[in-house]
C-alpha cells in the first residue's frame, strides 16, 4: 500500500479513535447519580454528598458528582484519604472527629472551602466484577451535636445497592478510555513516523 494510502486509512483510524474515546468518556445516567446525591443529604439531615469512581490505572479516586462540585474537580490519593483507603479496603468507614485528624480532606478543604467534620463513607462493589468500583461519601451533620449513626450507614449502604451497576459502569468507562487514549497515542506516533517518511521521499 503507497504511503499516501497508509496516510488517509491511519487519519480514519485516528478519527474512530476520537469517536470512541468520547463515548466511553460519557458517564451513565448522570441525572440519577445527581439526583441522590441531592436527596441522600436531605434523608440523613446532613451537608453534603459525593460519589466518588475508582481510577484503576493510578493511584487515586475522583468525584464523579457531589454537592457543589463539578466532575473530576476533586482526585484524592488511596493511601491518605478516607475514600480511598474506603475503596483500597472495601471497608465502610464512620468517623465523627475529622476536624482533629489531619488527611487528605484538609487539602479539600484548602481548595474548596469546605471544612469536613464528619463522614460516612461506603464501598459501592460492582454487581458483574465483584471489584469495588467506587464509593459515596456523606458529609456533616447539619445538627453540630449530633454524630452519624448506624442507621445513617444502613442508608447510605441501601443507596450503594442501588447504585451498583450505574458506577460499575463508569468505573468501566473510565478504564477502556484510559486504553483509548493510549492507543491514541501510538497512533500519534504512527502518524508522525509517516509523515516523517513522507517528507525523505523525492517528489
Amino acid at each position: 500500500m503507497e504511503i499516501e494510502a497508509l496516510t488517509r486509512k491511519l487519519h480514519e483510524l485516528k478519527e474512530k479513535q476520537k469517536q470512541i474515546e468520547t463515548a466511553w468518556r460519557k458517564t451513565g445516567n448522570r441525572e440519577f447519580l445527581e439526583f441522590m446525591v441531592e436527596l441522600l443529604p436531605r434523608a440523613l439531615q446532613a451537608e453534603r454528598c459525593s460519589i466518588f469512581i475508582n481510577n484503576p490505572e493510578d493511584n487515586n479516586v475522583w468525584i464523579q458528582c457531589g454537592t457543589g462540585l463539578q466532575e473530576k474537580q476533586i482526585s484524592v490519593p488511596k493511601d491518605s484519604s478516607i475514600v480511598g483507603k474506603v475503596i483500597a479496603s472495601g471497608e465502610i468507614i464512620i468517623e465523627n472527629n475529622l476536624a482533629n485528624q489531619v488527611g487528605a480532606h484538609d487539602t479539600v478543604a484548602f481548595k474548596t472551602g469546605f471544612t469536613a467534620k464528619s463522614t460516612i463513607c461506603v464501598p459501592v462493589v460492582g454487581k458483574k466484577s465483584q471489584q469495588v468500583s467506587g464509593a459515596i461519601q456523606v458529609l456533616n451533620k447539619l445538627n453540630s451535636e449530633s454524630a452519624f449513626s448506624q442507621t445513617d450507614v444502613d442508608v447510605v449502604i441501601k443507596l450503594a445497592h442501588h447504585l451498583q451497576v450505574n458506577i460499575e459502569n463508569i468505573c468501566q468507562r473510565q478504564e477502556m478510555a484510559n486504553i483509548a487514549e493510549e492507543i491514541g497515542k501510538k497512533v500519534a506516533l504512527i502518524e508522525a513516523k509517516l509523515q516523517s517518511l513522507t517528507r525523505s521521499i523525492p517528489s
